[in-house]
């Protein structure tokens, strides 16, 4: 899964995909198998980003 996944991320930028729809894409397939696990870490890292 995680080959196949970085080949079609690599392939999106190969073929010059704009970057937000490619972070799109990846945060959609790594949260896909284990959802909320992405935002719980998103929140973290933003609440200590702002102190």
């Amino acid at each position: 899964m995680i080959l196949a996944l970085q080949n079609f991320i690599h392939e999106m930028i190969a073929t010059g995909e704009p970057l937000a729809a490619t972070i799109d894409r990846l945060y959609l397939e790594v949260e896909a198998p284990v959802p909320m696990v992405m935002e719980d870490n998103l929140v973290k890292v933003v609440l200590r980003a702002n102190g």
